[in-house]
C-alpha cells in the first residue's frame, strides 16, 4: 500500500476526488494499491495575504501528515 498525503487548500474541492480517481484508475492495470490522507490549510479567497498565511501552514500540514507515516506528499 501507497500512502499519499495531500496538503490541500480548505477552499478546495477537487483534490480529494481527481487525484485518487487518477490512482484508482491505475490499479485497474498494475499491481499497486493507494490510500490517501489529507491535511487543509485555509483559504477562503486568493489574495496575496491568504496565500502568505497558506504557505506558513504547509509546515503544520506536513507534519500532521507524516504522523500518518505517507510515503509522499
Amino acid at each position: 500500500m501507497i500512502k499519499i498525503g495531500q496538503i490541500v487548500p480548505s477552499s478546495n474541492l477537487t483534490m480529494e476526488r481527481e487525484i485518487p480517481a487518477i490512482f484508482r484508475a491505475r490499479e485497474q492495470v498494475s499491481p499497486e494499491r493507494f490510500s490517501f490522507h489529507s491535511a487543509r490549510m485555509r483559504m477562503k479567497k486568493v489574495t496575496k495575504e491568504e496565500l502568505e498565511a497558506m504557505d506558513a501552514d504547509s509546515d503544520r500540514c506536513a507534519l500532521e501528515l507524516s504522523d500518518a507515516k505517507v510515503d509522499v506528499l
